[in-house]
């Protein structure tokens, strides 16, 4: 602590001895702050400010990155306000949980600089808006008889307003929190009257299926009515309640009269919905929860499904392990947990894989779309319902107040709702009005499915989109939905076959393919399936993907766990599966046409050899460690031709070579002939920056290609088959799989690529597709050898002479101008059919065959 920094603390020491001091902070604590405070107005009574600052959700903040950063920003607000004590006459005092209070003359430029200074510092370790600085404020002014106790209470009850307008930095202590304080104490005999004369009662505020409104719950909500039938609202008594230990008392009389109403509609015949009770933190500390609640279920005889319980998830993050200890034995007795307003702690994710609920319940507030931040809550919800599908568990949005909020939720998925949209809190009297009609009530509650959780993951990461469908009903969800824009199915469809409709009305699937598609997702098909016992039911059809039709799978699978209680059969939607073929050939090619990968340390020179052709193997390069010595080997071995030798030694000196890829990300190419066998091929070199590349540890990736394979310099920046894949595709046109030996494609897919790519209808005869294209495309002169290239006596008769490589350029029109092609055919024979095939890359090899052709023209000429 620095010595000029504490004049307030050697003033108090002369007139009332040691300051006790927060250690962190530097700053005194709260009573020797009150006792500064009352000194300075005692001998300088003039008009003058206290302000008081709370961090916005500092306590997830440490539990997010760690109570040492945290500890760091508290610290650092202390040497700033120990700074204004010296610069300014000011009291600065730490009183505890992350408030700092401090007072001095009234100054408003001083005010608008502590705002702003206190949110710079909270910036520089905090980003987010949701952990930000909040300013309560108290005018003190001549003639003012509050003490400094009562001022810092009054600038924490500012504070709490800016809690409610989330969006102010600042609230000032006003007339109306006066009041409200006021009130507040008047309170207090009044709650004591009214417990013993039983005024608090519930309302009961009804849980609803967003897609018809129907209910499936309700929310047990207290209510207190005076003897004179003035409603008083929860907010002005259960703060103090809880402050004043009072509500375990009133919980206990909610769920009390909840169980007496569940029993009632029991014995009179009424639909019987479950009714959830909330359960405060301060229950679970002050009381046996468990005990309780497992007695009153016994009391009035109810079944314990018809009770849930409702759990804050601020309670979970204040008190992990006795709230954990008891939603065990809650759910060991057989209640269902809610876990309440999920998403406010933001500490959600991470807190899910310790918690076993039954349900989340979301406040609509992340959906608040009177501010900018509407994007942002949009994200943030969608992202909580995405995760909770993902995870089998049933969410339910509260809050819900306008037919937008309807339409955008049912869009991401949401299934369940409660609020003003469909019913507002209401008496237990009319709550039984609305179930006597059992048109108002679903008998489906709010269930977790029963297939498991690893199998839901295992079939989303499978396929393009999932849904499970109830073929009695049409009732529908999206386990994983597609890219369809979320425009076109605003609002929800009801059911799986309005869904399709929908699909197909907007173009999303080829209108060849429309009545297939309506067909086989009607519940009709799926019914028929479920009689005939078929576990999977299977079809091939186009639908739009990223802007152009695309073969897909679509399944119905009827699952083992299916039943009439568990009556949910899958619908997929899965691309047509050539990955695996395409990455396999894809490395076959890559073996082809890349001569050389060498991976090296641009500083050390330290270099491991990926892959080299066996011509280099034999020479011993792959026991080269270092690039020099590879690099020198070959100039050695006069594997370079002469007249490139020179520019050669040049480009592959490794410190110029690193220090131009320091200064640039672009590979760096070089194309030179090279002696393969006993004659000189072009070749390219190409060296870019490696995946792991980083500027004090410069990776480099080294690849050299036979330029009359591949028409276009490049290299994977990482060799794996995944980069590589994407790499060797790059220049690619269309790829697609042949079963010579029948003529056909080997798939759907493999048709349908050939169609978007060339705009030609094919056939699943490939030798009829490809005469349509001889005849739009291919230029006149390369037709008729076209047409021999891809004869099927012909290249059966390749491959049994051993070829299983071929390779034609030729020229088609492409937007109405002629390109340069170059068709690659790997040629195998399948294992298990015997069968002669094909894998086809077309390439677009045009900017570098008229490079290629522009200097064979120039050789030409200077020999002339």
């Amino acid at each position: 602590m620095n010595e000029n920094d504490n004049v307030q603390q050697n003033t108090a020491k002369k007139k009332k001895g040691a300051v006790n001091i927060d250690q962190l902070t530097g700053l005194p604590l709260m009573r020797s702050y009150w006792n500064l405070v009352a000194e300075k107005i005692e001998s300088n009574p003039v008009c003058s400010t206290m302000m008081s600052v709370n961090i916005l959700n500092f306590q997830y903040f440490n539990k997010w990155y760690g109570r040492d950063k945290g500890d760091a920003l508290l610290a650092e607000l202390g040497k700033y306000f120990q700074q204004l004590c010296h610069d300014h006459d000011m009291i600065a005092g730490y009183m505890g949980n992350d408030y700092f209070s401090v007072f001095f003359k009234e100054d408003a430029d001083l005010v608008d600089a502590l705002i702003e200074s206190v949110k710079l510092i909270v910036g520089r370790y905090m980003t987010d808006p949701l952990f930000r600085p909040v300013w309560g404020g108290y005018k003190y002014t001549d003639g003012d008889t509050t003490d400094a106790i009562d001022m810092y209470d009054y600038t924490i009850m500012a504070i709490g307003k800016c809690y409610i307008y989330s969006y102010a930095d600042i609230n000032w202590f006003s007339e109306g929190m006066a009041r409200d304080l006021a009130t507040t104490v008047d309170l207090m005999p009044r709650i004591q009257r009214a417990m013993s004369n039983n005024e608090f009662t519930i309302y009961l505020q009804p849980k609803c299926q967003i897609v018809d409104g129907r209910i499936v719950g309700a929310e047990a909500l207290v209510r207190w009515i005076t003897a004179d039938g003035e409603m008083i609202s929860p907010g002005k008594f259960i703060s103090f309640l809880e402050k004043n230990g009072y509500i375990t008392q009133l919980d206990q009389h909610v769920w009390e009269i909840t169980c007496q109403t569940i029993r009632h509609w029991m014995d009179t015949g009424l639909p019987v919905v479950p009714v959830s009770i909330n359960v405060s933190r301060i229950d679970i500390q002050n009381m046996d929860v468990v005990r309780i609640l497992t007695e009153m279920v016994h009391k009035y005889q109810i079944p314990v499904s018809t009770l849930e319980i409702e759990i804050t998830e601020s309670a979970y993050v204040e008190n992990e392990g006795v709230v954990k200890e008891t939603e065990e034995a809650l759910k060991r007795n057989g209640f269902k947990i809610i876990i309440d307003d999920f998403g406010s702690g933001y500490s959600s994710l991470n807190m899910l894989k310790d918690v076993d609920a039954d349900v989340l319940k979301l406040d609509m507030r992340f959906l608040d779309f009177s501010n900018g931040n509407r994007g942002r809550g949009i994200n943030i919800i969608y992202s909580i319902i995405d995760m909770a599908r993902q995870i089998d568990l049933p969410i339910i949005v509260e809050g819900i107040e306008t037919l937008e909020q309807i339409e955008l939720l049912s869009m991401m998925g949401c299934e369940y709702v409660q609020g003003y949209y469909f019913y507002q809190p209401m008496s237990i009297e009319s709550f039984e009005t609305l179930i006597s009609d059992k048109n108002n009530v679903t008998t489906s509650n709010i269930h977790k499915r029963k297939m498991t959780r690893s199998y839901l993951q295992d079939i989303t990461a499978y396929f393009w989109k999932v849904a499970e469908v109830n073929p009695w009903t049409g009732e529908y969800h999206f386990i994983k939905k597609s890219e369809v824009k979320d425009g076109i199915m605003s609002p929800r469809p009801q059911t799986i076959e309005d869904y399709s409709k929908r699909y197909v009305e907007n173009g999303m699937v080829h209108h060849s393919d429309s009545d297939k598609f309506i067909h086989e997702t009607s519940i009709v098909a799926t019914q028929l399936q479920i009689a005939k016992k078929q576990h999977r039911r299977r079809v091939h059809l186009r639908c739009m993907k990223e802007g152009r039709y695309v073969w897909i799978t679509f399944e119905c699978i009827v699952p083992n766990v299916f039943s009439k209680s568990n009556p949910w059969v899958l619908y997929t939607w899965k691309i047509a599966d050539t990955d695996v073929a395409a990455r396999q050939d894809t490395m076959n090619l890559i073996d082809k046409t890349c001569k050389t990968i060498v991976k090296m340390d641009g500083y050390t020179g330290m270099c491991e050899i990926i892959q080299i052709d066996g011509e280099e193997e034999n020479l011993g390069y792959h026991i080269s460690k270092h690039f020099d010595t590879w690099n020198h080997n070959i100039i050695d071995n006069n594997l370079i031709h002469p007249e490139e030798l020179q520019a050669y030694k040049k480009f592959t000196d490794m410190k110029t070579m690193t220090e131009r890829l320091a200064l640039s990300d672009n590979p760096l190419r070089f194309q030179y002939r090279r002696m393969v066998g006993d004659i000189y091929r072009w070749v390219c070199m190409t060296v870019s920056r490696s995946l792991d590349y980083t500027d004090e540890h410069p990776i480099l990736m080294i690849m050299v290609q036979y330029i009359n394979y591949l028409y276009e310099p490049y290299l994977p920046e990482e060799f794996s088959e995944t980069d590589s894949v994407k790499s060797i595709l790059n220049n690619l046109v269309f790829a697609s799989h042949i079963n010579i030996t029948k003529e056909t494609f080997v798939s759907a897919q493999d048709l349908a690529t050939v169609e978007v790519a060339t705009g030609i209808m094919s056939d699943t005869n490939y030798m009829v597709g490809i005469r349509r294209l001889v005849k739009e495309l291919v230029l006149p002169e390369f037709k008729e050898a076209y047409l021999a290239f891809m004869n099927r006596e012909w290249l059966l008769e390749k491959f049994g002479e051993g070829h299983t490589s071929l390779f034609f350029e030729y020229q088609r029109l492409v937007d109405g101008e002629p390109k340069w092609h170059l068709m690659s055919l790997v040629l195998y024979r399948d294992k298990e059919t015997g069968h002669i095939m094909a894998t086809e890359y077309v390439y677009n090899i045009d900017s570098q065959k008229r490079i290629e052709l522009e200097l064979k023209a120039s050789v030409a000429a200077s020999k002339n």
